[in-house]
């Protein structure tokens, strides 16, 4: 290097296949003042993205052994002014070591005081890009290449500027990322306008969501594509803790529920059965005061059960109601002998959230019925949801009922457990009906209203409209 020092120009001395500088001569270093040269990238040196890939190709060529063109590229001179530059790269002998090159920069002092105007403008453009919190990657659509890649993209993939523009053109897609999807956005991108996807990228940290988006620019001397990257993550954990919040009140809202059922329910009823025990002690007809009680101890029973179920089928109902339908299907299967065919018609998101847990509360007991009582081989159930109403059919191939099973002629159906299930109906404005099933055994059908629910909404809306214009 002792040599070189004796040259005017700067000079620089280039491990072609790290593409890393080696060293320079003193004019180099006065040129780069501030700037450690030994074992910085290439890229750090020259300022101007889009010379990059052609320098580097240079660089490759001279260290194969052919002959490489000067490249025009801009510096900043010894007073911070932006200056046209031509670099000539040749390979050294191997004693200077295997694989390095020389680069010989000749600064032109006479170039057209222009040129490095529109250059600076760029520089300045380059510095805001590389203050963005978003990963953003340029690409040369006319030669193919990556010319530039911001801080926080290499920060994101861990993949340096020098070393993306190496990496093979970017139609199979941004290095880092999945390359097949962001390969095809790549290749979607029209004049018309930007596009974008949510993929996964490959990053320092292991893989992370991030949202792609590509444009297109053209003028008159250059076509060339950019590429953002913008980082999920933040956003992703948003969502989860204000996901985590709500399930959080929707727990709160249901103990506060469970414990206003508990004192209007069960502890007047457990409250009134106590009295009764006391009134019947020494009573004629103690027996039959100790069997209603019996029947208001089972009623309670009942409600607890009721309740036990109803938190089950709210946890159930986060996943949806279809998914829950299907999963007490399957659970049901076991205890009949054979599993129950299910077929579902219709898009169950129109069922409202109010009626969802009664409906499934609903099945869970007429298929207990059957498992119980009906003696059956084979049961089937069947959910129908248009606009206007749902439709919940059940049947079995077991003993059956008596052709009248209306609520007058059997006001209190018991085992039957259609007493909840009508009390849900009409809770809905529907009804149950009950009846012999041709061939043998018992088919219940539960049809519920839906546009009950949305006038509801409707009329309950108007309400608050109105209280807020009042």
């Amino acid at each position: 290097m002792e040599l070189f020092d004796l040259f005017d120009d700067p000079v620089l001395i280039v491990d072609a296949r790290r593409r890393r500088i080696c060293g320079g001569n003193a004019a180099a270093r006065r040129l780069m003042d501030g700037l450690e040269l030994d074992g910085a990238a290439v890229t750090d040196v020259f300022p101007m993205p889009q010379e990059h890939r052609p320098l580097i190709a240079a660089i490759e060529r001279a260290s194969s052994g052919a002959l490489a063109d000067p490249v025009e590229l801009m510096l900043l001179d010894e007073a911070g002014r932006m200056t046209l530059a031509r670099c000539s790269v040749c390979a050294l002998a191997e004693a200077a070591g295997a694989g390095s090159v020389l680069v010989h920069i000749s600064i032109d002092r006479d170039a057209d005081p222009g040129i490095p105007m529109v250059f600076e403008s760029r520089r300045r453009a380059v510095a805001v890009l590389d203050a963005l919190q978003d990963g953003v990657v340029e690409i040369d659509l006319r030669s193919d290449s990556y010319v530039y890649a911001n801080p926080c993209f290499t920060e994101m993939t861990g993949i340096p500027l020098v070393d993306l523009l190496a990496l093979p053109p970017p139609v199979a897609g941004i290095a880092g990322t999945s390359m097949a999807e962001v390969g095809a956005l790549v290749e979607r991108v029209g004049e018309d306008g930007p596009e974008s996807a949510r993929v996964m990228m490959d990053g320092c940290d292991g893989p992370f969501p991030a949202l792609v988006t590509a444009v297109r620019v053209s003028r008159p001397h250059r076509r060339w594509m950019v590429v953002t990257f913008h980082d999920l993550r933040t956003e992703q954990a948003a969502e989860e803790e204000l996901l985590a919040a709500h399930e959080e009140l929707a727990v709160a809202n249901e103990r506060e529920r469970i414990a206003r059922d508990l004192h209007d329910n069960v502890i007047q009823q457990l409250f009134v059965a106590g009295i009764t025990l006391q009134a019947s002690i020494g009573s004629p007809d103690q027996d039959t005061r100790t069997l209603h009680v019996v029947d208001e101890l089972d009623a309670v029973m009942r409600d607890i059960r009721s309740t036990i179920y109803a938190l089950r089928d709210r946890r159930v109902l986060l996943e949806g109601l279809e998914v829950a339908i299907r999963s007490l299907v399957d659970d049901v299967a076991p205890a009949l002998g054979s599993p129950v065919q299910l077929c579902i018609d219709g898009d169950l998101d129109l069922v409202p959230a109010a009626m969802q847990a009664d409906v499934l509360s609903t099945l869970r007991e007429l298929l207990s019925n059957i498992t119980r009582h009906a003696r059956a081989h084979h049961a089937s159930a069947s959910v129908s949801v248009d606009r206007e109403r749902l439709v919940l059919a059940v049947e079995d191939d077991g003993i059956g009922v008596v052709a009248d099973v209306s609520p007058a002629a059997a006001p209190d159906t018991g085992g039957l457990g259609l007493d909840n299930a009508r009390r849900r109906a009409a809770r809905h404005g529907g009804d149950v009906d009950m009846r012999p099933r041709d061939g043998g055994g018992t088919s219940v059908l539960l049809t519920l209203p839906l546009r009950r629910h949305d006038d509801a909404e409707l009329a309950t809306g108007h309400a608050r409209s109105s209280s807020r214009n009042g």
